[in-house]
């Protein structure tokens, strides 16, 4: 407990447009060490989901002002680039479901490949 105590990070998800409106303010609590946008969640309770970039970059921004990282999801080696040319400092980049599915998907090609082959 002694160790987990000392190397706990603090890191609200940001799933709103009051909480990115509030995110200056989060990032001003003490022990507040990073936020992170649920951008599908924040989409959801937009139900506009046009107004999410601009968001997006709203809660970035007040993570640069902080001095704190402002993290992002994305899903594909291109939209993490681009994130981090946005300006975010840490990233989900996909998510299991997304990853099983694709390397279920690789290894039944691979086995359609060999069959076909043998034939």
């Amino acid at each position: 407990m002694r160790h987990g105590d000392t190397a706990v990070l603090c890191v609200p998800q940001l799933e709103s447009a009051e909480a990115i409106a509030a995110a200056p303010a989060i990032l001003a609590v003490d022990g507040v060490d990073a936020v992170f946008v649920g951008s599908a969640d924040l989409a959801l309770s937009l139900g506009d989901p046009g107004r999410v970039p601009a968001l997006v970059d709203e809660a970035l921004a007040a993570g640069a002002a902080a001095g704190k990282p402002c993290g992002l999801a994305t899903i594909t080696p291109e939209q993490a680039a681009g994130a981090v040319r946005r300006g975010a400092r840490f990233l989900l980049v996909g998510n299991d479901a997304g990853m099983l599915a694709r390397t279920a998907s690789g290894v039944a090609g691979a086995v359609r490949k060999e069959v076909a082959s043998d034939g």
